[in-house]
């Protein structure tokens, strides 16, 4: 899929940062189907990474910066879709402070192997 994608693109693939060329940059595949194809891409050169989508049906790709690395992106879409208890426990977590010290508390945490008490609602934030 990537390889024939590539080549049906030629030289048209280019970092957004820096401007080289992306044939010789890691791609991830995160999700196929028939008409769409998703992909985390890092840069050769920059190592900027971004998610691409790719239309199938002839329209091209649509980049998107990310600073997610690529497992990142394909476990956040695993996680679900929020629910309003996700949203209750993230309310009572900042009803007293702000969102900025939660993920600031969050980042603190990210080493540790205990799990952290913040719900996922403030995580996709």
């Amino acid at each position: 899929m990537i390889k024939r994608l590539l080549l049906g693109m030629g030289n048209n693939l280019i970092c957004r940062q820096c401007h080289a060329s992306l044939t010789e940059a890691r791609w991830i595949s995160v999700v196929e189907t028939n008409a769409l194809s998703v992909f985390h891409v890092t840069c050769s050169s920059c190592k900027n990474q971004f998610i691409v989508t790719a239309d199938l049906s002839g329209v091209g790709l649509t980049p998107y910066h990310t600073d997610l690395t690529g497992m990142e992106f394909i476990d956040f879409l695993g996680k679900g879709p929020v629910t309003k208890n996700d949203l209750l426990d993230l309310h009572q977590l900042i009803k007293d402070g702000s969102l900025w010290n939660l993920l600031l508390t969050k980042e603190t945490l990210k080493g540790k192997k205990s799990k952290s008490s913040v719900p996922k609602a403030a995580c996709r934030v």
